[in-house]
């Protein structure tokens, strides 16, 4: 049997041409959400949820440090073990069979709960070897402080289609995309700042195509920058710029607000005295002064409160994005139109851009802050045997107690 054989090509492929990598940047894009009452209530129901786990990971880490450091000073230095971010992991999934409402929470979320933990660690752990005192271990967090919860996948569970942002097992929310998300989506933060929920999505994309890199035929001369203390820029020609001064703008218009504001409040706490005193002389029972719901007019002032304040902190982030222009690219050679609208030179009143070179960069992380709160006894953990145990005592025998479960 012949075998036919192809006749060789005239145009044979071309060899592979290796293209120069470029560093990736991250950028974060921040757009207001739509959330109804139900909506509201179900976010605040995750939150608590994950804030409770918080505190409970942070216990665990305290507890097997503080029992280390017991071992230690007895003169134990074998079998020590600090609990990872792959021991918590195993230990959200014991949690979450003792806790209905942690149960909803996407695992995705729980396990982001973990990473934040390990990471204030290793942020720590870094501090101690450059000789930082002033940065400490995660602590417990008050409830008032934890805010936010985030996807660390997009895709499945937490993704943008048609102007609506589908996160699992939250809902569908209608999202203010004013703008493109641009690069490859990687995370997806929901974070209640200044009155409203907010949804932030990092992205990664290359060097390339955020700065405006110099053309052979860009005539402008170079300029070279200089960031300070006094004056936040200063170039090669001897002119000086000024950030914006937000807060020095806004605050006639922030104490007069708030004036007002706090006045509600102390009318809000008078009468609510005068109505639990007659409660009282009548024998029926108190309600708390937190579940008595605001007033329309007091709503109505904290919305304008909240307003001056997004003002103020939305001028912030941008001058924050031209500083970090300014200190990492300037002299890289690049231009951008919008960093134009930050900086001001001192005295003159006219923006830095068109004569200079500047470029695009919004690259924002986001923390949780931590509060302050005791230890309590020292645990020690071991991983010898199949469950890990923890001053002699089992994974399961630990949670039992935690959650006061009979065994």
């Amino acid at each position: 049997m012949k075998q036919s054989c192809s006749a060789p090509s005239k145009n044979p492929r071309a060899e592979r041409v290796k293209k120069p990598k470029h560093r990736v940047v991250i950028r974060a894009f921040d757009f207001p959400m739509e959330v109804n009452a139900k909506q509201n209530d179900r976010i605040w129901m995750h939150i608590g949820a994950c804030w409770r786990l918080c505190n409970i990971l942070v216990a665990d880490r305290i507890e097997n440090r503080a029992a280390n450091k017991l071992l230690k000073q007895q003169g134990v230095t074998e079998d020590l073990h600090y609990l990872s971010q792959s021991d918590q992991y195993a230990d959200i999934i014991e949690y979450v069979s003792h806790d209905t409402a942690l149960s909803k929470v996407h695992s995705q979320i729980r396990q982001n709960v973990a990473v934040r933990v390990d990471e204030g660690y290793k942020r720590f752990f870094d501090a101690l070897k450059e000789g930082r005192a002033s940065v400490h271990p995660p602590k417990f967090i008050e409830r008032k402080e934890y805010r936010s919860i985030t996807y660390p996948q997009y895709g499945p569970a937490a993704k943008i289609k048609n102007g609506k942002l589908h996160l699992s097992g939250l809902g569908e929310f209608r999202l203010f995309d004013y703008r493109k998300v641009k690069g490859k989506p990687k995370t997806v933060t929901v974070k209640f700042k200044q009155g409203r929920w907010h949804c932030s999505i990092t992205a990664e994309t290359q060097e390339k195509d955020v700065l405006d890199l110099i053309r052979p035929d860009d005539t402008r001369p170079d300029a070279g920058f200089d960031t300070g203390l006094t004056a936040l820029l200063t170039d090669s020609e001897g002119n000086v710029y000024d950030p914006p001064k937000a807060w020095y703008d806004y605050r006639a218009r922030l104490r007069s607000a708030q004036t007002k504001m706090s006045r509600q409040f102390e009318a809000r706490e008078k009468q609510y005295e005068i109505l639990a005193a007659q409660a009282k002389a009548e024998g029926h029972p108190v309600s708390p002064l937190k579940d008595i719901p605001y007033s329309n007019r007091l709503k109505a002032q904290v919305k304008v409160v909240a307003k001056l304040h997004t003002k103020v902190d939305n001028i912030r982030d941008v001058s924050i994005i031209a500083f970090g222009v300014a200190s990492l690219t300037l002299g890289a050679g690049s231009h951008s139109p919008e960093a134009g609208q930050v900086f001001v030179r001192r005295g003159e009143g006219k923006a830095l851009c068109g004569e200079s070179r500047l470029c695009e960069s919004e690259c924002r992380e986001a923390s949780e802050s931590s509060g302050k709160l005791q230890p309590s006894q020292a645990l020690r953990r071991s991983t010898t045997g199949a469950e890990a145990t923890v001053g002699g005592k089992t994974r399961s025998s630990r949670i039992a107690d935690r959650y006061g479960i009979a065994t």
